[in-house]
């Protein structure tokens, strides 16, 4: 094994100074290796083209916030280029695709537009979609989706929320608010009497049950889960007294088996 390991490091340094004496030969004749765009050193391309596409994404999400904020007008290039970019369209390529293939903008005579998901412009054309989604089945549309769309639609949902015509519920789980069609003519008119009477229903809460169960000599489960047992074998197991056990052979002297070893003991224990 070490002959065969001696014989792999003789042909490892044979073949490096081999390669030496080709680079010092290289030189000698004025030939270079290869430009390298980073010289010897390792490149992540991985990391350089995430930071890549997080610019465009920045600057993409800059040109469709400048457009929702114009929404309605075609804004030029020259436009977009002065405001929100710095430069011309013509040394940023990639972002011109990106433009011309994002559903949000539109592409039309040489400038761009914003491209809403929801036309909701006016306190009419968003009474209308809800109504059209009724129709459908296809329910309501979060407030998010419709600022999304046009910034300005709150004033249009409290105009119509005051004037009746929409609803407008909270979504306990997502705390999003939803926006429905309302529907006149699938309501049912409710007695007042009923009303009342199923505001006054009291419910206990859940101090109130525990007090009446502590009342009459009970406790809630959750109670005898965590609370502490009083019967009398739940107290800590008590440990076993260790005896002192005699492991020597004392009962077997008279017989005779051990005089051998007993005078062996005897003499170096005299020496």
């Amino acid at each position: 094994m070490d002959f065969r390991n001696k014989m792999l490091a003789a042909q490892d340094m044979k073949g490096k100074i081999e390669r030496d004496r080709e680079r010092k030969k290289q030189l000698k004749d004025g030939v270079t290796a290869p430009n390298r765009p980073f010289g010897n050193k390792k490149v992540n391309t991985s990391k350089t083209n995430n930071f890549k596409e997080k610019q465009i994404g920045q600057r993409l999400r800059s040109v469709v916030d400048y457009l929702r904020q114009h929404q309605g007008e075609k804004v030029p290039l020259d436009v977009l280029e002065r405001e929100v970019l710095g430069h011309t369209f013509d040394d940023d390529t990639e972002l011109t695709d990106n433009l011309l293939n994002n559903e949000r903008t539109i592409w039309k005579d040489g400038a761009f537009a914003f491209n809403p998901k929801f036309n909701c412009g006016t306190a009419e054309q968003l009474q209308d979609l809800l109504t059209e989604r009724h129709r459908e089945g296809s329910g309501g549309i979060t407030l998010n989706d419709l600022l999304d769309s046009n910034p300005e639609v709150q004033k249009h949902v409290d105009r119509l929320q005051k004037e009746g015509k929409i609803l407008v519920i909270k979504n306990n789980y997502t705390k999003n608010f939803v926006l429905f069609h309302r529907e006149h003519s699938e309501e049912i008119t409710i007695d007042e009497k009923f009303v009342l009477l199923w505001q006054e229903i009291s419910v206990a809460d859940s101090v109130a049950v525990d007090q009446s169960l502590k009342d009459a000599g009970m406790s809630s489960s959750q109670q005898r889960v965590r609370g502490k047992s009083n019967r009398p074998g739940s107290s800590k197991r008590q440990k076993k007294e260790t005896k002192i056990r005699n492991f020597k052979n004392e009962h077997m002297l008279g017989l005779g088996i051990f005089d051998d070893a007993v005078d062996r003991n005897d003499k170096n224990k005299k020496r």
